[in-house]
């Protein structure tokens, strides 16, 4: 585990106390015969630095000679000295007394305490009020940093606190023990105004800041109905099963080395004084009766009370809701393990260094577990902690050791105890690492692995976990290591789940439903819980999990799958046998799954190719591959798409067999799942609709059609479902409603077949499939389809393709204006006709031409015998039609031909021009100019009149006025026409004057814009050799590169070189 290496020693005789101070790399050391010396580390070796002979001669009465200890206060800067009646504050730098504190009570036991950084607006109340009355600078600081010197005296038995706020004194309180055989063993910090005391009677809260401050007990002492914890859960799992083990099956646990103690509750007033009365030693004589310890871990962690006498830890609840009370952890483990060493102080990371006269170990406080133990031949007087990862050892015979400790990941002796000299740990070596992570005999017990899981969380998370690698690349060191605590967790997760199969299955071999325990059933749900998240974060291999953890039926997957058999692959289960509850599956396992397909799925990187992903543990990012995933070494033939498949299949049978709602939101989604197996299972289970969803997705139409279609003729199915045929209509004309236009002969083919059955629903059915907004299908085959079917719907098809789909099919444009020519007597087809023709563009306007003209001659033909038009009106329709093929091709003379000349119809002609003109206003002119000439040329002089004052009216603000009426023939009567004239000399007029307020108006505009552009210019400006300085008045030369100023005094711009710009700015102050 942990390794140590002495770096130096050396003897000082007569020590009576030891601080080191880490930031000078100082150390200093009180002697019996009065001196102090002071010793400096350079490069791993401490040398003596300087000595003050009876430094104690001349500070402090005759009385006080003896140094009684030694404490130091990083955010001070200052060395405390404990002597019998005094206190002396010395500076940490020279060793210079600044200021004592003398108490003739005299001062028994100290403690130095310093709070973590606490932001400002934390801070208590009256903490605030007495910070104002300094108004000093620190109070603008983001964070503070509180430190306490607290004692206890000799005499009065009273406990006196000092404390500083940052660097400035700001009070002193004193209070009294409750009774005067009560001896105070430790104290710590809680929050900013309360500290915790611990005595031989009980634990007290102490608000200093309180006006009348007391000291107050906390009497109420808790445990939690459930532990916290994956193995607390299940020692307490196995308990619960042995009192329904009839046959004695659950092997005793006696020799494992975890949690078997259980306290009961306390429910009365007078349990709790004679609570820290009671002692362990009836169970553990070697535990000591007069010792407790507080610590805390962290700035968000309560304190930690660890109470030798009751043999339980402690945590002091501190949450707002309710009052303070100690939540038992009952941890007896680590009172076993550890009874030996009544010395303790907290390391790190959980980490306690413990000691006794022979033998020092560091500790996981929460388990009980030792990562180093190092028997000192010499005997042990003092540890002391240093920065990082070293510590300093006093000896029994003044011997000073300096030791560095380290982590040591190579072969791990047998050996439980040795000196420091030696590699040092303090758990035997697991299986080599080549062997395969299936096997079940994993040659070491379950405490091992869980040994080695704490350790290397424990490294990973220390602060020195780089200081802690014996490595020429710590980095890669880390990584490797937590690529190991990954398979350490992994196993040893997967043991928990062997032992949790064997408590309930003894369960229900002796025939008891353990599922109406509400205790046996919250426990193995917490328990799983807790395994499938620790999966999740790891990232455990699926073939593993899978087949060690889930259902037989589940597990073998893994070989159908991959093709592979495994050393651990799962027998058979009877009814006996413990699996995993379907609640539990749905709840833990399914998301496990489902993170593992997310990451190995993030591995296919673009265009299918294989990339690197990162594995994110305890501030490690490590780049991944496949191989991560996997569990052996002949897994290497097994790639992405496989381990994707087997996910997705494990997933498709745990929701078939365990959350049939959740099998069609995950086979609509696309998978990796077996085609084949799917479908017969939901086949069997008549889940038709989740079928043809699969089917879909996977574009096997054919068959799923070919299903729906026999299951009508399937006794099986006929017989159990009820109104199967109409289910079946159901799901076939849904699934080819949904089929793009690739199988088009697919959606013919049983369309068809739809038709036959069910020929009285023929026309909703045709009507369901192809009038389908969401799909665009070929417009021709699926008219002549339909039209085959049932002309009517062929024409609402060709609409809705028309209208609705925005088809750009010329055929279909074209088909749709054949059947409406075919229809001409309906008013609608009329309106229909021409709404097409006016404002769609996608027909073939020659085409259209072509069939208009049929039509008229094909009615002239039959004029007599079968007419197609019922009237003149009719014929003059088709006629106009025509206008709108001319428009597209641009043969706007024929149009006016047509409708002015051979229709005699003034306002079609006019309405025409105006279309031309607002689509182009030169084609517009040219032909209303056309249009003017053919009025003109009527020989009628009333006719041509009345439509020449028609034309002027609407078009002369379009044309030229001067043109038009010099172009007017003398036969025409000017009198009738002279009022047209006038109003269009006005609007001429207006339209000009217009145009002048226009033009004028952007001008302005324009001298406005160019006026804020010049504007901007002159905060710029361009130097050239024709600029003068403004103080030296020496042109600036364009050749060197010499500094210029700009400034701006009084409005105005100067420029001046950077020499003369200093003396200007001295001059007039800018």
């Amino acid at each position: 585990m942990l390794r140590a290496r002495k770096l130096d020693s050396f003897q000082s005789p007569g020590i009576n106390a030891i601080l080191p101070i880490t930031e000078s790399e100082k150390l200093i050391i009180s002697k019996k015969n009065g001196e102090i010396e002071v010793y400096i580390r350079e490069d791993s070796k401490y040398r003596l630095f300087q000595t003050f002979p009876n430094f104690l001669a001349n500070t402090i009465s005759t009385n006080d000679k003896q140094i009684e200890n030694l404490y130091y206060s990083e955010r001070l800067a200052t060395i405390f000295v404990h002597c019998n009646s005094t206190l002396l504050l010395l500076n940490s730098t020279n060793l210079q007394l600044y200021d004592r504190i003398h108490d003739k009570r005299g001062i028994k036991k100290c403690w130095l305490l310093e709070s973590y950084p606490i932001p400002m607006q934390k801070k208590h109340a009256s903490q605030k009020k007495q910070e104002e009355d300094h108004n000093d600078d620190d109070d603008e600081a983001p964070c503070k940093v509180m430190t306490f010197l607290l004692y206890v005296t000799t005499k009065s038995n009273r406990i006196r606190l000092l404390i500083w706020d940052e660097r400035h004194y700001q009070k002193m309180v004193e209070i009294g023990l409750p009774s005067s055989k009560e001896t105070l063993l430790s104290a710590e910090i809680l929050d900013l105004k309360t500290i915790v005391l611990a005595t031989n009677k009980g634990i007290y809260t102490w608000s200093y800041y309180d006006e009348r401050p007391i000291l107050e007990r906390i009497d109420k002492i808790v445990r939690r109905k459930y532990p916290k914890g994956i193995v607390p859960a299940l020692k307490m799992l196995e308990q619960s099963c042995k009192k329904f083990d009839k046959t004695d099956s659950l092997p005793s646990q006696d020799n494992d080395e975890y949690d078997t103690k259980s306290i009961s509750r306390l429910s009365r007033k007078s349990s709790i004084s004679t609570f820290w009365n009671t002692t362990a030693l009836s169970r553990h004589p070697a535990f000591r009766t007069d010792m407790k310890y507080i610590f805390k871990p962290n700035i968000d962690h309560p304190p930690v009370i660890i109470d030798w006498k009751s043999g339980y830890l402690f945590n002091i609840s501190i949450e707002k809701k309710v009052p303070e009370l100690l939540l038992i952890s009952n941890n007896v483990q680590f009172f076993e393990w550890n009874s030996q060493f009544p010395n303790i102080q907290y390391l790190s990371s959980d980490i306690l260094i413990m000691n006794n006269s022979k033998t020092l170990r560091f500790v996981d406080y929460r388990h009980g577990f030792t990562f180093l133990e190092a028997m000192i031949e010499k005997g042990i007087k003092k540890v002391v902690n240093l920065w990082g990862i070293h510590f300093l050892v006093w000896t029994n015979d003044d011997e000073i050791c300096f030791y560095k400790y380290q982590v040591d990941d190579g072969p791990i002796r047998e050996e439980h105890s040795r000196t420091l000299e030696s590699v040092t740990t303090s758990a035997d070596q697991l299986k080599e690492e080549t062997e395969s992570i299936c096997s079940t005999n994993h040659n070491s017990s379950f405490n091992q692995l869980w040994h080695k899981v704490i350790f290397y969380k424990y490294f990973l998370n220390s602060p020195s976990s780089l200081e802690l690698c014996e490595s020429n690349d710590p980095e890669q060191s880390l990584d490797i290591c937590a690529m190991k605590l990954r398979d350490y967790t992994v196993i040893w997760c997967l043991s928990i789940v062997e032992k949790l199969r064997m408590h309930i299955s003894v369960l229900k071999r002796n025939g008891f439903n353990w599922e109406s325990d509400p205790d046996i059933r919250y426990l193995q749900n917490y328990i799983l819980k807790g395994i499938f998240e620790t999966f999740t974060d790891f990232w455990a291999p699926p073939q593993l999990v899978i087949l060690k953890t889930f259902p037989y039926k589940v597990a073998r997957l893994v070989e159908d799958i991959t093709g592979q058999i495994h050393s651990c692959f799962p027998t058979k289960t009877d009814d006996t046998t413990f699996e995993i509850p379907p609640t539990s599956l749905r709840n833990w396992c399914v998301p496990y799954l489902i993170d593992m397909r997310r990451h190995i799925k993030n591995l296919i990187g673009k265009d299918n190719k294989s990339q690197e992903i990162i594995w994110h543990c305890y501030d490690r990012s490590i780049k991944q591959t496949l191989e991560f995933f996997l569990v052996d070494k002949h897994d290497g033939n097994i790639d992405t798409n496989t381990m994707l498949k087997l996910l997705d299949m494990v997933l498709f049978e745990i929701y078939f067999d365990y959350a049939p709602n959740m099998v069609g939101p995950f086979i609509s989604v696309p998978n990796m799942c077996d085609f084949s197996i799917v479908f017969d299972k939901l086949k069997s289970r008549h889940m038709f609709q989740e079928l043809i969803d699969f089917s879909y997705l996977r574009g096997e139409h054919d068959k799923a059609l070919e299903f729906l279609t026999n299951l009508e003729n399937e006794i099986e199915f006929s017989s159990k479902i009820p109104n199967l045929n109409e289910k079946i209509k159901a799901l076939v004309t849904f699934y080819l409603k949904k089929l793009p236009n690739e199988y088009l002969e697919t959606i013919f083919k049983y369309t068809n077949w739809l038709l036959e059955h069910n020929k009285n629903d023929s026309h909703d059915l045709l009507l369901l499939i192809f009038l389908n907004d969401s799909i665009t299908r070929d417009a021709s085959k699926v008219y002549e389809y339909i039209n085959d079917k049932d002309k009517e719907l062929s024409l609402q098809y060709l609409e809705f393709t028309v209208g609705t789909l925005k088809s750009n099919d010329p055929m279909a444009h074209m088909t749709l204006i054949e059947r409406y020519l075919e229809n001409l007597n309906e008013p609608t087809t009329r309106n229909k006709l021409q709404g097409m023709l006016e404002k769609t563009s996608v027909y073939e306007p020659r085409s259209v031409l072509e069939l208009l003209d049929d039509k008229i001659k094909f009615d002239s033909s039959s004029r007599n015998d079968n007419s197609v038009f019922k009237d003149d009106d009719d014929l003059k329709f088709v006629k106009f039609l025509k206008t709108y093929s001319f428009q597209r091709l641009n043969q706007h003379e024929e149009s006016i031909d047509l409708l002015f000349t051979e229709l005699s119809e003034y306002k079609l002609a006019a309405g025409y021009c105006s279309r031309v003109y607002e689509h182009s206003s030169d084609d517009g002119k040219t032909i209303l100019l056309y249009l003017f000439k053919k009025i003109t040329a009527i020989k009628e002089i009333e006719k041509m009149q009345s439509f020449l004052i028609q034309f002027l009216e609407e078009f002369s603000c379009k044309l030229d006025v001067i043109f038009l009426y010099r172009s007017i023939p003398s036969s025409c009567n000017m009198k009738s026409i002279g009022d047209i004239l006038l109003r269009s000399i006005k609007s001429l007029s207006i339209k000009k004057d217009e145009k002048r307020m226009l033009k004028n108006l952007l001008h302005v505009e324009l001298i406005n814009i160019t006026n804020e552009l010049w504007t901007n210019y002159s905060q710029y400006g361009v130097l050239n050799d024709s600029y003068k300085c403004s103080v030296c008045r020496r042109n600036f030369s364009t050749l060197n590169t010499d500094t210029v100023c700009w400034f701006t005094i009084h409005g105005k711009n100067v420029y001046t070189h950077s020499s003369c710009a200093k003396t200007l700015q001295k001059d007039t102050g800018y």
